[in-house]
C-alpha cells in the first residue's frame, strides 16, 4: 500500500500514537458544541449575499455554477485549516516548539491566554493553507467587488474570514477576526473543566499541550471529519488505483503543462479510496478503545449498508486481495470490477466504502448530485438512506438539482408527523423521517439587481399550514415550462390538422 505523502496513512501512525493523546482529542470533541454551524457570505465566488447554518441534513439547490460547490467548498476548507491534523495526527512537527514555549507557565488562565496568541498568530498560515489545498489559489472574490468576507458562528464562538484582491496581478490579503480573547478564554476554561488538561500544580505532558490546542481550534468548527465526495465519482474512481501518492498530492498543489490541476477534493478523494486497506487498521484500533460506543454506532450504521446494497446497488461493494473495487451483483452473483459497471453503480461505489470503513459519529459527508445517474426510483431510495444517516450521527450536506429527491425529502419530513408504527405500516423502517428542525434547506437564485446569485433560505415547514415540507417551485418550474410549451404545440397541431382537414 502506497504511503500518501501529506495524507500520513492511519496504520503508519497507530505505531507511533499515544493512546491518552488520541481519547483526549475524541473526548475533545464530544465537548465541542454539537450546535449547528452558521456561515453569513458575501462577496464568495459567484455569490453576492447569503447566510446558511449547517444542520444534520443540510440541502443547496439551484442552478449550475450558482455557487452551492463554492459555499461546500469553503465548508471543507475551514475543517482543513482548523482541525484536520488533529484528527489525522499529523501534529508532531508542532509538538516540540509548542511544549518548549508552554512549559513554564504557571497558573491555567496563562495556558489558555497562551493558547490563544498562539492561535491569533497561526491562523492566518493556516487558513491561507486551508483554502488554497482545496480551491488551488485565492481567486475567491466576486468579480463585482474588490472583497469578500464569510463571517462564522457557533455556540459563543464568532470570528471572520475576508479576502481583498491584490493590486495588479499580486495575490489576495486574508484577514483574520478572532473572536473576542476574553469569551474564548472562558470558553475554554469550560471545556477543560470536563477534559482536566491542565491541572492545578502539574506541568502537562506534550501530547496534553498539543490536545488542549485541539480543543481551542475544535471550537472553530464542527465536531468530527469532514469528508468531500465530489460529482463525477464513477470517472475519478477509474483513474484511483493507477494515480499513485506522488501524484495525487502533487498535482493538488501543482500544475503541468498540458496537464489539468486536481483540486483539494478531488485528491482528498482518491486518496481517502487509496488509503481503504490503511483506514480498515486504524478503525479496528479506535473500535478497541471505544468499545460500546463503536458497537452500536456500526451496528446501525450496517442497517443503512444493507439497505444501500439491496434497494439501489443490487449488490454490494468490496476491495480484491489486489485492492480492486469489486461489485458482487446480488442477483447473477458474478464479481465484476466496479470500472466496468453501470455508471449509477460506480457513481455510489465509494459511498459504500465510505460507511462500511471510514465514516464514524458526528462527520459531515458532503456529497455533490447523490441522484448522478441514478433512475428517478433510486433517487428517492438514496433521501430515505440520507435520512438513516442523519438519525445514526452522521451529518450529510447535498447539493442536489433532482425534484425527485427533494420530493422524497418532503415525504421523509411528513413522516415526521406519524408514529412509528404508521411508519412502517406504510412500508418505511422506524428511523425513515426527517425532523423539520434537522433540515436546513437553501436556493441558490441569480438576483438581476444584485447582478450574482443570492442564498434563500427555505423553510421546512409551511407558516400557513404547518405542514412539513421544502417549497419545490424552482425544481419544477422547468417542468411547468416545458407542460405549457406541449400544450401550445398541441394547440398548432390541432389548428394545423383543422386546415388539412378543411382543404
Amino acid at each position: 500500500m502506497l504511503i500518501l505523502i501529506g495524507y500520513v496513512t492511519d496504520s503508519i501512525l497507530i505505531k507511533n500514537l499515544n493512546r491518552n493523546y488520541i481519547i483526549l482529542v475524541m473526548e475533545a470533541s464530544r465537548t465541542v458544541s454539537k450546535d449547528n454551524l452558521r456561515l453569513d457570505i458575501e462577496w464568495l465566488g459567484p455569490i453576492v449575499k447569503g447566510s446558511i447554518e449547517i444542520k444534520p441534513l443540510t440541502v443547496f439547490i439551484g442552478p449550475n455554477s450558482s455557487g452551492k460547490s463554492y459555499t461546500a467548498m469553503f465548508l471543507y476548507a475551514l475543517y482543513n485549516s482548523f482541525t484536520r491534523k488533529y484528527y489525522d495526527y499529523t501534529w508532531r512537527e508542532d509538538i516540540d516548539s509548542s511544549y518548549k514555549n508552554i512549559r513554564n507557565l504557571k497558573t491555567r488562565r496563562d495556558y489558555y491566554s497562551f493558547i490563544y496568541d498562539m492561535l491569533y498568530r497561526s491562523l492566518n498560515e493556516d487558513v491561507y493553507e486551508g483554502l488554497t489545498t482545496v480551491f488551488g489559489n485565492l481567486d475567491l472574490v466576486n468579480v463585482n467587488s474588490n472583497s469578500m468576507k464569510v463571517s462564522i458562528s457557533t455556540k459563543g464562538i464568532k470570528y471572520s474570514i475576508s479576502l481583498k484582491k491584490g493590486k495588479g496581478k499580486g495575490e489576495p490579503h486574508i484577514n483574520i477576526e478572532m473572536p473576542e480573547k476574553d469569551v474564548f478564554i472562558s470558553l475554554l476554561e469550560e471545556k477543560d473543566k470536563s477534559l482536566q488538561i491542565i491541572r492545578r500544580g502539574r506541568r502537562p505532558k506534550k501530547d496534553k499541550v498539543i490536545a488542549l490546542e485541539a480543543v481551542s481550534k475544535s471550537m472553530f468548527v464542527l465536531s468530527g471529519r469532514f469528508y468531500y465526495m465530489p460529482a463525477s465519482r464513477s470517472g475519478l474512481i477509474q483513474a484511483h488505483r493507477t494515480i499513485s501518492s506522488v501524484i495525487v498530492t502533487t498535482f493538488s498543489r501543482l500544475s503541468f503543462q498540458g496537464m489539468p490541476k486536481l483540486t483539494g477534493v478531488i485528491a482528498d478523494f482518491i486518496a481517502t479510496l487509496i488509503s481503504i486497506p490503511d483506514r480498515i487498521i486504524y478503525n479496528r484500533y479506535m473500535d478497541d478503545i471505544y468499545k460500546k460506543e463503536s458497537k452500536k454506532f456500526r451496528k446501525n450504521i450496517k442497517k443503512a449498508i444493507k439497505f444501500l446494497n439491496n434497494s439501489i446497488l443490487k449488490g454490494s461493494i468490496y476491495l480484491s486481495d489486489k485492492e480492486e473495487l469489486m461489485y458482487k451483483s446480488n442477483a447473477s452473483k458474478l464479481n465484476i470490477p466496479v470500472v466496468r459497471t453501470a455508471s449509477g453503480i460506480a457513481e455510489l461505489a465509494p459511498l459504500s466504502l465510505y460507511l462500511e470503513y471510514i465514516i464514524r459519529p458526528n462527520d459531515l459527508l458532503i456529497l455533490e448530485e447523490p441522484e448522478s445517474h441514478l433512475h428517478p426510483e433510486l433517487q428517492r431510495q438514496i433521501a430515505r438512506l440520507l435520512a438513516m444517516l442523519v438519525n445514526r450521527g452522521v451529518r450529510v450536506l447535498i447539493t442536489t438539482h433532482s425534484d425527485y429527491l427533494l420530493h422524497q425529502i418532503n415525504i421523509l419530513l411528513l413522516l415526521s408527523r406519524l408514529s412509528e408504527e404508521d411508519r412502517k405500516r406504510l412500508g418505511y423502517m422506524e428511523d425513515e423521517y426527517l425532523n423539520p428542525d434537522d433540515v436546513g434547506a437553501y436556493l441558490f437564485k441569480y438576483d438581476k439587481g444584485e447582478q450574482g446569485y443570492i442564498i434563500k433560505e427555505l423553510p421546512t415547514v409551511d407558516k400557513e399550514t404547518d405542514e412539513p415540507g421544502i417549497p419545490e417551485d424552482d425544481l419544477t418550474e422547468v417542468a411547468f415550462t416545458m407542460g405549457k410549451e406541449i400544450s401550445k404545440i398541441a394547440y398548432r397541431l390541432e389548428e394545423y390538422k383543422g386546415r388539412k382537414d378543411a382543404e
